[in-house]
């Protein structure tokens, strides 16, 4: 199409927009609505009108109204929802106006709040735009370590979460109902069922130890690769590539050093950092650089008048990409808040340790929650087993470093003896395809490296491998006997209650 066409084209889709504002307004004027109803209706009209304007726009009506109820009434306490607040009343007022002004056929007038009203229009738009790519990040990310954790057989379950979950805590707790609290029962009872627990008296407690390895096992992960989205692939890509990390430092260090609700709302700097790559995914963003870097701006010498529109122009960018951040800074305070809310059955400790894990629900560290989530709400369900026994009953967890036998029997070629090998590595009694590290710390796994004057190529390679290791988990119920024996005539028979309430057989 020609420049004049397309320029048509746009006047025309912009008249359009004018008109079901003008008609949504009218029809809840004309029913003496509430001013807080109107605005609230308007911009759901708003919404509708400029869906093709605002990339990743879900389809489903639940995920619109999510990003809607998000930025509207969510998030009163985030000081993104005033900001938002006001800019629904600028982008009403100018309506009124342009109303107005084409009521007395005040030609000049109308321009200027159509031209008013387009600006207001660009700004709701960008704030719409960075909540919808920060929620999809989160909701693909999240069901991707889903899917790989337990398998393409948890799609339809994740698809039922999506068509039917608003994106608030609901949301997250039907995700640990289906895929955690499941999975944890089922393995619990298959360990009861094949007596995968082993009872050992150990100083004044009697300990039962369950295996994480048996929830492990009941996981179905899959090594195909899973199909990025259009939002992942550019997020992902923007964060290799030299100028997509430029650009969102220098989006960070403007929301740093500028008070905006981004800031104002206490973010983090790693949370300042996630919410600057979100708009970093908009084109806006580059434009953005391009004005307000050192380099960016007019060249040589300009008008008065030249200058006042580039000054303009900056201030207009700086507003939009100000409503860029904060829409995307809304949902990130949302979903942390929300899923920290679907953890209120685990201990206080533990919630935390997840909140902070997940952070910003960036791929690699959603992957590494789902287990540490598996882990502890074992740890729930047996503390809920001996609640009623208090203080005679603790659960705990004892985590212990391990690698695989295999990839340190390759490093026999590189230097690693069978005496270097005892001092730091011993056999795992219940795998034999894996060996525990003796060291309990990195600081005296370190100082054992150095005693034994390893050559820096292996000492490399072994530190690498301690800090990639997974572990062996295992869930401790202490029983203390002592504690017992004081409320009880017949401490064997008490024991057996004990043991019973586990599933666990009195068997001496």
């Amino acid at each position: 199409a020609s420049g004049d066409e397309t320029g048509n084209m746009a006047g025309n889709e912009r008249e359009a927009r004018f008109k079901a504002y003008f008609s949504r307004l009218a029809e809840l004027k004309e029913a003496g609505a509430l001013r807080e109803v109107v605005e609230e209706e308007v911009f759901l009209e708003f919404i509708r009108a400029n869906r093709d304007r605002i990339n990743e726009f879900p389809l489903l009506e639940v995920e619109q109204k999510s990003v809607i109820d998000i930025l509207r009434r969510a998030c009163v306490d985030h000081p993104g929802h005033d900001y938002i607040h006001d800019r629904i009343n600028t982008f009403l007022l100018a309506l009124n106006r342009l109303g107005k002004a084409e009521t007395l056929g005040d030609r000049a007038g109308a321009e200027r709040a159509g031209t008013e009203l387009s600006n207001a229009e660009s700004v709701l738009v960008k704030a719409v735009q960075g909540a919808v790519y920060a929620a999809s990040l989160v909701k693909d990310n999240f069901s991707d370590a889903v899917i790989r954790h337990f398998g393409e057989e948890s799609l339809s379950a994740i698809d039922h979460i999506t068509e039917t979950m608003e994106f608030d805590a609901g949301y997250w707790k039907a995700y640990i109902e289906t895929f955690i609290r499941e999975k944890v029962n089922e393995a619990y009872k298959e360990s009861i069922a094949r007596r995968k627990y082993a009872v050992s008296r150990e100083g004044g407690f009697l300990v039962v130890r369950f295996p994480f390895d048996e929830v492990l096992a009941r996981l179905r992960r899959t090594d195909k690769e899973i199909q990025k989205t259009r939002v992942q692939a550019r997020f992902e890509e923007a964060a290799a590539s030299g100028e997509g990390r430029a650009v969102r430092k220098f989006i960070a260090s403007f929301l740093t050093g500028n008070q905006t609700p981004v800031t104002a709302g206490k973010a983090s700097a790693s949370e300042i950092l996630h919410v600057a790559a979100v708009a970093g995914l908009d084109s806006l963003a580059e434009e953005f650089v391009a004005a307000f870097s050192a380099s960016g701006g007019p060249q040589g010498e300009t008008t008065g008048e030249e200058a006042d529109k580039a000054e303009a122009h900056r201030r207009f960018l700086r507003e939009q990409l100000t409503a860029l951040c904060v829409g995307a800074a809304m949902v990130g305070a949302a979903v942390r808040r929300d899923f920290t809310a679907a953890l209120k059955e685990f201990d206080a400790r533990e919630a935390l340790v997840i909140g902070k894990l997940i952070g910003n629900f960036e791929s690699g560290r959603v992957e590494k929650t789902l287990l540490v989530v598996l882990e502890f709400y074992f740890l729930t369900l047996l503390r809920k087993k001996g609640a009623k026994e208090g203080g005679k009953v603790a659960v705990k967890a004892v985590r212990v470093r391990r690698a695989p036998r295999a990839e340190v029997d390759g490093l026999e070629a590189e230097g690693l003896t069978r005496i270097r090998r005892r001092r730091l590595f011993e056999a795992d009694p219940d795998n034999a395809d894996m060996l525990l590290y003796k060291a309990v710390s990195v600081d005296e796994y370190r100082k054992l490296l150095g005693v034994l004057q390893l050559e820096p190529p292996l000492a490399k390679r072994l530190y690498d491998m301690w800090g990639a290791a997974s572990f062996k988990i295992e869930f401790l119920v202490m029983i203390n006997l002592a504690a017992v024996d004081k409320v009880t005539t017949n401490l064997p028979q008490r024991i057996g209650e004990i043991l019973a309430g586990y599933g666990v057989a009195n068997r001496q």
